[in-house]
């Protein structure tokens, strides 16, 4: 929203400034206050437009489409409906004082609208919401915000942050993969990491990373306030799975059925890769988080938080909690306090 904005605005700045610069009397073709006045409301219904539609309509349908064919469809309607955004805000011009440009037309809406060049208008907006499209496109391969953060080079020299991880994969993993084969498999975990966004919007978690069948999400700033946004993804996620068992079982004959491990502390978030580039969190809170979860299977729970999340619960009473004793941890030399919290359904 914010480009389809900003670039149409920027744009008629500079066409002024560049007529401005070449010819003195360039008022006397191109009003500039007006112009800026039309853009600015143009720019707004077309922002809001993108906005609302991206929100409500396409972030649940044509989730599985190419990007190619998503953006073509999407350049097609939101060209339509800002055509007619431009129309309506044509209007104002009507509305105000004559110059000589608008004086050189009759003062009728068709006038208008051919004065101001509508299709040059329509270019204009229409090429700021197809960068803005490119833009959703590629964040939503790099991560939220990340595309900002490359291109400003936010993380170029790292930048240390304190953030929980939560390392959430497939139970059974190796089973369902022979039973169903690589293909059918695969489906499946695209499913599951598409039913996994509700959770996610919901509790602003954060996705770091896909590898095979587990997901990696974190948290920032997360403390006594709103540690349970954490637990609620994780039980709004396996909610959702259940209410949708009929879908799973009549396509791929199972239920699927998530593990998780949770921990906190302080990690460096910084830019890496020469020839892909991306950004990585690198600190040891990674990898308890990931030898945590590996023990949800011996322990026999879903879900398993390490000592530093304990301690943020106001009530751990209230989560039933179960102290799993000093963990070995492989490759760590220091053992690692942690507490089972939802156990396995049997």
């Amino acid at each position: 929203m914010i480009a389809s904005i900003l670039i149409p605005l920027l744009f008629i700045i500079s066409i002024y400034l560049f007529l401005g610069y070449f010819n003195e009397n360039s008022t006397a073709f191109f009003d500039f206050p007006v112009e800026l006045e039309v853009n600015l409301i143009e720019s707004i219904i077309s922002g809001l437009i993108v906005a609302l539609l991206e929100i409500c309509v396409f972030k649940k349908h044509f989730r599985k489409s190419k990007s190619i064919i998503r953006i073509g469809l999407k350049t097609i309607i939101y060209g339509l409906l800002i055509f007619f955004a431009i129309l309506i805000s044509s209007y104002f011009y009507i509305s105000n004082e004559s110059t000589e440009f608008i004086n050189s037309y009759s003062k009728n809406y068709l006038g208008i609208i051919t004065s101001r060049g509508i299709f040059y208008s329509l270019g204009i907006h229409l090429s700021a919401v197809i960068a803005a499209l490119f833009i959703i496109e590629i964040d939503s391969f790099l991560g939220h915000g990340a595309t900002m953060n490359l291109l400003l080079g936010k993380y170029s020299y790292g930048k240390e942050e304190n953030r929980a991880f939560m390392f959430m994969d497939l139970k059974s993993s190796t089973t369902f993969a022979e039973k169903l084969g690589h293909l059918t498999y695969s489906k499946l975990i695209q499913d599951c990491f598409i039913d996994v966004t509700k959770a996610l919007l919901k509790y602003n978690g954060v996705v770091y990373q896909y590898v095979g069948d587990e997901i990696v999400i974190s948290w920032e700033n997360i403390d006594e306030s709103n540690i349970e946004d954490i637990v609620n993804t994780f039980e709004v996620f396996r909610d959702t799975l259940k209410s949708k068992s009929k879908y799973y079982i009549e396509k791929y004959g199972i239920v699927p059925e998530f593990k998780a491990a949770v921990h906190k502390g302080k990690i460096i978030m910084t830019e890496v890769g020469e020839l892909k580039k991306e950004i990585a969190f690198h600190g040891d809170v990674l990898n308890i988080a990931a030898r945590l979860e590996g023990f949800c299977n011996k322990k026999g729970y879903s879900l398993i938080v390490s000592n530093t999340i304990y301690n943020l619960f106001v009530n751990p009473k209230t989560y039933n909690l179960i102290k799993l004793g000093a963990l070995d941890l492989k490759g760590k030399q220091e053992k690692v306090i942690a507490y089972g919290m939802i156990p396995y359904v049997s």
